[in-house]
């Protein structure tokens, strides 16, 4: 992203329960991304927005994909993919 005005805007948003482990609800596109997961869980959007904002920072993609998925009982895990393909 440059120092244009951005939007962010949910295009898709899924739940899936442990029971429908056999069947794919949602993917994204395959090729080459940037990836990172975060060593905590934001408690909120005032803690996740600037740290996403530093992870696409120098992007030239007009997509970036947020995984937020529980990893254990207590622990959810956020995750960054931002495509390398600049012509996504």
């Amino acid at each position: 992203m440059s120092a244009e005005i951005s939007r962010a805007e949910v295009i898709n948003l899924t739940e899936r329960s442990p029971e429908d482990t056999d069947k794919t609800t949602a993917s994204i596109p395959a090729g080459t991304y940037t990836f990172r997961q975060l060593p905590f869980t934001p408690e909120s959007k005032t803690e996740l927005l600037p740290l996403f904002m530093k992870f696409i920072y120098t992007a030239q993609a007009s997509t970036v994909y947020i995984r937020v998925y529980k990893e254990k009982r207590f622990e959810t895990a956020v995750q960054f993919f931002l495509p390398l393909d600049s012509s996504e």
